[in-house]
């Protein structure tokens, strides 16, 4: 009986390291994936930030302030 009881929680114990491991690699996984999502929000805001500024510094071009007024 002890032989069996001992299998068990060996087998018991590299099941619950698995299962540890894959929480930890998914969590390693959802890290990264947040990380990539920051770093392509960050880039496509600046990206329409410069958009926005060459749009409005060519509202403002010398002669049409003047034929604005």
């Amino acid at each position: 009986m002890s032989g069996r009881r001992q299998r068990f929680e060996v087998n018991f114990r590299k099941f619950c390291s698995s299962v540890q491991a894959g929480w930890a690699r998914r969590a390693r996984v959802n890290k990264a994936a947040e990380e990539r999502l920051r770093r392509e929000i960050g880039k496509r805001e600046r990206e329409k930030d410069s958009t926005e500024n060459d749009e409005a510094s060519e509202e403002r071009l010398p002669g049409e302030a003047e034929r604005r007024v």
